[in-house]
């Protein structure tokens, strides 16, 4: 059984995806609405967290940063009795300091890199974490057995493993993720000091669009995960800042070489991006292994590499041979 807890735009695709694919899964909400919006769908909703728990095998904590810390807390009072935990925190420190303080040895922190500006239940898509990327802690203190028991999961709702520690990830999505959000508002908040509305908005097009979408996500949900992941978020928000009074300047002395320059730069990294997500600037391999054990070990060597895990197969069906296919950046 698997188990999830908070049935949100995450936590109720996490929910739909496993129940899609024919596997036993039982959900909680704290709201009592979600749980009877959830129940009328026909899913099994049980009336507490720690009926979920006690009849999974793995559970899914989907809920707000702050209430998966305490949740942690909580769960590890059941001592031997804890199943295998998992989470899906936009900010990986914070959880995996609280799982380390409360003993859980089988925790793994994990984050899919998916979502929608859409929130709750109602958003909940069994095909959004398809395709998704999903990091997932992978450290020295990491259990070899709830790592993989995780990771096969995931790969099963069809996302792709990337194995990372907690420091390069937290520094990885305030750089990709985080900072989006404080440009997005820097620039939205901009237009009306420069350029009021209704005209420009009646002249806004896809560059608008794009640049503001993550802007339509619930600001409380969005200003909480700024704040846990602050540091690092800052800092890249200051590189920001420095980089757009560089191209200020430049637009002032009307440099058009400089322009140009930074421009292009910043073409080519998301030119590099999108080869990636595409697969045509990685290359495959495989990875094999006598144990499952073993093989958990053997992708400890790809931990902040970029690689991704594709698949984890008992090739003979016996346990004999354990292969991973990896995708790694070239």
């Amino acid at each position: 059984m698997i188990g999830v807890i908070g049935l949100g735009l995450i936590g109720g695709s996490i929910l739909r995806g496993v129940a899609a694919r024919g596997a036993e899964v039982i959900g909680f909400d704290a709201d009592p609405e979600v749980r009877a919006a959830a129940r009328s769908e026909g899913f099994n909703v049980a009336d507490s967290w720690r009926e979920v728990v006690d009849a999974s095998q793995l559970v899914f904590l989907a809920t707000p940063i702050a209430d998966t810390v305490d949740l942690i807390g909580e769960i590890s009072s059941l001592g031997a009795s804890a199943p295998v935990l998992t989470d899906v925190s936009s900010v990986k420190r914070p959880v995996m300091h609280a799982a380390r303080e409360a003993g859980l040895k089988q925790f793994v922190g994990g984050h899919p890199m998916a979502g929608s500006h859409r929130a709750g239940w109602p958003a909940a898509d069994e095909g959004l974490l398809r395709g998704a990327v999903w990091a997932l802690v992978l450290d020295e203190q990491t259990d070899s057995g709830a790592w993989a028991n995780v990771a096969e999961t995931v790969l099963g709702l069809g996302a792709r493993v990337a194995p990372v520690s907690a420091v390069a990830h937290d520094r990885a999505v305030a750089a990709v993720s985080h900072a989006a959000h404080v440009a997005s508002a820097a620039y939205a908040n901009s237009i009306e000091a420069v350029a009021p509305t209704p005209l420009s908005l009646v002249l806004a097009a896809g560059s608008f669009r794009d640049v503001t979408r993550v802007m339509l996500s619930p600001e409380e949900r969005t200003a909480a995960m700024l704040i846990e992941n602050g540091d690092d978020t800052a800092a890249v928000a200051s590189v920001m800042s420095e980089e757009v009074s560089a191209l200020a300047k430049a637009l002032s002395a009307r440099d058009e070489g400089v322009v140009a320059k930074q421009l292009a730069s910043a073409g080519d990294l998301r030119r590099r991006y999108d080869r990636l997500i595409a697969t045509e600037a990685m290359t495959g391999r495989l990875i094999d292994a006598p144990t499952r054990a073993e093989l958990v070990d053997e992708l400890r060597g790809l931990v902040d590499s970029g690689a991704l895990v594709a698949d984890i197969t008992d090739v003979m069906n016996d346990g004999a041979i354990w292969r991973a296919a990896v995708l790694s950046p070239v």
